[in-house]
This record gives C-alpha cells, sequence and structure tokens, in this order.
C-alpha cells in the first residue's frame, strides 16, 4: 500500500471540501491558502485520481421504492493481506457499496 503524504495546504483544502461540500471553487479560494483559481481545480482533479475524493453521493430512501423491507449489513473485516489483494476479494461481492480503511488498534493491519 502506497502512503499518501498531504502538504498542509491539501489537507486544509480537503477540510474546507468536508465542512463545505456544496461549494464552488472559487469560493474555497478564502478558505485556503490557495490564490489562484486554476490550482484549486488542479488539486481536486488530483485528488479524483489518487482516489483521496470522489462524489457527489446520493442516498435513497429505499422504502419510496418498494415495499418489501431492504437492510444494510455493515462488516468489518481485518485481513492481513495488502490493500489492493483485500480489494479484489471484496469485488467478488456483488452488491457491496462502500468499502472504508480502517486502522486497527489491537493489531498492525
Amino acid at each position: 500500500m502506497r502512503q499518501q503524504h498531504l502538504s498542509e495546504s491539501e489537507k486544509e483544502l480537503l477540510t474546507a471540501i468536508g465542512r463545505y461540500p456544496h461549494i464552488s471553487f472559487k469560493e474555497l479560494i478564502d478558505y485556503t491558502n490557495y490564490k489562484r483559481l486554476s490550482s484549486i481545480v488542479k488539486k481536486v482533479k488530483e485528488f479524483r485520481e489518487r482516489n483521496i475524493l470522489w462524489g457527489p453521493v446520493y442516498t435513497l430512501d429505499y422504502g419510496k421504492l418498494c415495499r418489501n423491507p431492504l437492510h444494510s449489513l455493515m462488516c468489518i473485516i481485518e485481513f492481513n493481506k495488502d490493500y489492493e489483494t483485500v480489494i479484489e476479494y471484496l469485488k467478488l461481492i456483488k452488491p457491496l457499496i462502500w468499502v472504508y480503511r480502517v486502522l486497527s488498534s489491537h493489531k498492525e493491519v
């Protein structure tokens, strides 16, 4: 797994996007140290390519789509394999929606 180190200005940009998800790129200049709009657009594109930033994401109310109850299942799975291998295994689960990377507190993962 490749470490993804971020500069302070990149962290600041991601924090601003997280706090104000519907803000325009032009307005992000006021919340960050970036001076040019083109720099922010370039950074956001880079974040998307590195899978740090993605979206927009919409949540559906399945109760309005059908009468049968639908349930979500959340699992926490720990592996000693590298991230890319685990993702390949998880892709075999067809209805998989989200995968979050989590650091384990009781063993090195």
